[in-house]
């Protein structure tokens, strides 16, 4: 039992008179608020609920469930980590321990004077609840610490509340000793939190103003107007001065990443991975059967983008997608596409299902170009729902405005195909021929080509108080 139990309470006193009348008709989650409480070493976390409370509170994860330590009412203690919450109870409380998950991005992870602490970890829900209904929320963190960037904030009060994404998605989340500051990029702000033992802030902002700048190349401005990101300081992985990032439709979209502690502002400045990460915002959540198409849209685009950034010559670029490709060809265990998609982190074809989703993302480019559109255009089409949870269909039919079209024809062929989709008419269209192992480039597809990869102009300006 730590020393920071005793600052948040054994348990709660019988303190509230019970209003000893049955509960009658449902409760109204609209005056249901939180109140997240961490002890001063911040290895636990107490959450306090008042108001209208539901029948239930369940764990959004099961991440949560295995660190459920206890609850309470003002009548005693219950059972979880299922809470069933008693007729007439005006608060209740859980307590969790934020016990490391050995780099486990759904479970807690430790850092000196920091914890990296997602809702996957801590957040229980109210059942039944209404879709639309918000929740104040109020966060009580030891003197002189602070929490990331999680969910909104009003305006005028700066009260925080959330709302039903913070139950379907899990959001990542730090809180401790934390480093803050806002990163404006085109249409949008980055507002950012690195965890000690991370690069110096200026690594940082330069890493993440190319970043923003290059995803911001596909839809005309970041994917939404404000962005949290943290920064997990790591050390000694060798693949490169990011070496690995996940991004969150939470409440607040979030990019994830773990930086290499040494990685120089010049390594930072051409890193690929936050590009990945930020483009996967762009569109719908989808299920893992259709991680071929989310990680396809996203290989397609770390690249692409890029080159329009001016990182990279279009040749350049068209090198590395051929590269991929090859990579994609030689990968898999003889799965469907989908089948790929959905055993991936068993098998670890990724290989297969990123570079396959990225040669149809390609193919739907260049289909749609001919036909006066583009994947830019479409994903535009498309953004009112990046909030929503699809499935690799209906995100196709939402490119296609609404019908099958041009990009479902394009990618059905393959989803259930144990083979890598043929590029044959794809690369007539660029002007790209296979030279050995590398590629040539013809004049016809000139055109084309500088159409998806050349620099593009200025994009959208940030929001006038990011970073002041």
């Amino acid at each position: 039992m730590s020393a920071g139990r005793a600052l948040l309470g054994a348990c709660l006193v019988a303190c509230l008179a019970a209003c000893g009348a049955a509960r009658s008709a449902p409760r109204s989650p609209e005056a249901l608020r939180y109140r997240v409480v961490f002890d001063a070493s911040l290895r636990e976390v107490e959450v306090e609920l008042r108001g209208a409370l539901p029948a239930r509170l369940v764990p959004i994860h099961a991440a949560g469930r295995a660190r459920f330590e206890a609850a309470w009412s003002e009548a005693g203690p219950l059972a979880g980590p299922v809470i069933e919450v008693p007729d007439g109870a005006r608060a209740v409380r859980y307590r969790v321990a934020l016990d490391g998950g050995g780099g486990d991005p759904d479970a807690p992870m430790r850092f000196p004077g920091a914890v990296y602490a997602p809702t996957s970890a801590w957040l229980w829900a109210p059942e039944p609840r209404d879709p639309a209904a918000r929740y104040p929320v109020e966060f009580v963190l030891p003197e002189g610490t602070a929490h990331s960037a999680l969910f909104a904030r009003d305006p005028e009060s700066g009260a925080l509340s959330f709302g039903e994404a913070a139950f379907r998605y899990v959001s990542y989340a730090a809180f401790g000793a934390l480093g803050r500051f806002a990163v404006p990029a085109p249409g949008g702000c980055l507002e950012v939190a690195t965890l000690p033992g991370s690069p110096p802030e200026a690594a940082i902002r330069t890493w993440l103003e190319a970043a923003g700048d290059a995803a911001s190349r596909s839809l005309g401005r970041l994917p939404h107007e404000s962005v949290a990101v943290i920064a997990l300081p790591t050390l000694g992985t060798g693949g490169g001065p990011v070496a690995f990032g996940m991004a969150a439709h939470g409440e607040r979209p979030t990019l994830l990443a773990f930086v290499e502690r040494d990685a120089t502002p010049e390594a930072l400045g051409r890193d690929w991975v936050a590009v990945h990460e930020l483009s996967h915002l762009g569109h719908a959540f989808l299920d893992g059967r259709s991680a071929w198409l989310t990680e396809g849209i996203a290989t397609y685009y770390e690249t692409v983008l890029r080159a329009r950034a001016g990182w990279m010559e279009p040749r350049t670029a068209l090198s590395l997608l051929d590269a991929g490709f090859r990579r994609g060809e030689r990968g898999g265990t003889g799965r469907t596409l989908r089948g790929e998609s959905e055993d991936r982190h068993r098998t670890r074809a990724y290989d297969r299902v990123y570079w396959a989703g990225a040669a149809i993302a390609l193919a739907i480019d260049v289909a749609l170009r001919a036909e006066g559109s583009s994947l830019d255009a479409a994903l535009l089409g498309a953004h009112d729902l990046r909030r929503e949870r699809l499935d690799d269909e209906a995100l196709l039919r939402a490119l296609d405005g609404g019908r099958p079209g041009t990009a479902t024809r394009i990618a059905a062929p393959w989803l259930d195909a144990n083979t890598f989709p043929d590029l044959a008419s794809t690369y007539r269209a660029l002007g790209v021929r296979r030279s050995g192992a590398d590629i040539a480039l013809e004049a016809e597809g000139t055109a084309l080509r500088e159409a998806i990869l050349s620099r593009s102009p200025p994009l959208a300006a940030p929001p006038p108080t990011c970073g002041r």
